[in-house]
């Protein structure tokens, strides 16, 4: 399938547009959830879905996601987890999830933090995270655009240089990604750092294929 980054770059625009034009809350499914999402927060689709059926949650396991835009895979992790801990630097978003979390009763194990990434050091470490970053290399200048937008990648490249002081030896990462932000690139930023990957799912809207990746490091906290 050819990728069409013009054409996906066009369709967030919409998107963002239509987070901006937002006033009142909607509500919509997914992955078996019914949530409310607020003006401002960055509703889930079909790849916050797929890293839910992507991923391993065992009973002991504490759990990191961070951007957790509307809290749906935090919920997901919930379920199982002994403790989710989401993070999302937009404030809406921040907001969005902690409704959705105290909606499906989960606030004695999902705990939600306005952060940029990553928790107070004293958080972790986590036995697993999840990230579904923001895939595209584009200009963003607020925290709506920052949900779509990664100028540069110097978000995704962060995540991976803190990584280490969050994730348990022996623990796994699953991140998302699209082939409209080159699926090569993401694969090498995360051989760089060390880590093993495989491709755990695979699905496609209309314009791009949306990859779930299950990733192992040899390293320890520091």
């Amino acid at each position: 399938m050819e990728v069409r980054r013009e054409e996906v770059l066009e369709l967030q625009r919409r998107y963002v547009q239509a987070m901006r034009d937002r006033t009142e809350p909607m509500e919509v499914e997914a992955a078996g959830f019914r949530l409310t999402i607020l003006p401002d927060a960055f509703p889930p689709y079909l790849d916050s879905s797929l890293i839910i059926g992507s991923m391993r949650i065992d009973p002991d396991d504490e759990v990191l996601e961070a951007g957790t835009g509307s809290g749906v895979i935090a919920l997901a992790a919930a379920k199982t987890a002994r403790r989710v801990v989401a993070t999302d630097v937009n404030p809406a978003a921040v907001q969005t999830a902690r409704l959705n979390a105290r909606r499906h009763d989960s606030r004695d194990r999902l705990e939600v933090v306005e952060a940029d990434l990553f928790p107070a050091i004293e958080a972790g470490p986590f036995e697993v995270v999840v990230f579904n970053p923001p895939y595209t290399d584009h200009p963003a200048q607020e925290a709506v655009e920052r949900s779509v937008w990664d100028p540069g990648h110097r978000t995704v490249h962060r995540f991976f240089e803190g990584l280490p002081n969050f994730l348990r030896s022996g623990g796994r990462l699953y991140l998302g990604w699209a082939d409209f932000a080159d699926l090569d690139f993401i694969e090498s930023l995360i051989s760089s750092h060390g880590g093993r990957f495989r491709r755990l799912g695979e699905a496609r809207d209309d314009t791009s294929l949306f990859v779930v990746y299950g990733i192992d490091f040899p390293y320890t906290r520091i």
